[in-house]
């Protein structure tokens, strides 16, 4: 006689890794940077940090830069951080995210 087991599955909408955003979020600078025309060792003094890390952080795709680095990069290229409710962000069809308000909690 053999018995099975019937397992349910719920799926839910998986939240965005850590790690998917914070390869999207260095993306979107360095798509900045290269839009200004700056190299990464301008970038470097620009932030004010070392040579070593903005060129780790622009060429590592596993990049896991600190928020200070982050931010130094973002208000050097005219950017700033900010959080949003994920509550606040719908993908739609076609994978674009729009906003639903323009509600963001700045960092710093």
């Amino acid at each position: 006689m053999r018995y099975g087991l019937a397992v349910a599955v719920k799926t839910y909408a998986k939240p965005v890794r850590s790690s998917t955003a914070t390869a999207r979020l260095i993306e979107e600078l360095d798509r900045v940077r290269r839009a200004r025309g700056e190299s990464k060792a301008e970038v470097a003094r620009g932030a004010g940090l070392g040579e070593p890390a903005v060129r780790r952080l622009f060429s590592n795709r596993h990049a896991n830069p600190t928020i200070k680095t982050l931010e130094a990069v973002a208000e050097h290229l005219g950017l700033q951080l900010a959080l949003e409710s994920q509550s606040d962000v719908v993908t739609s069809a076609h994978g674009r995210m729009r906003h639903i308000h323009d509600e963001a909690i700045p960092l710093g």
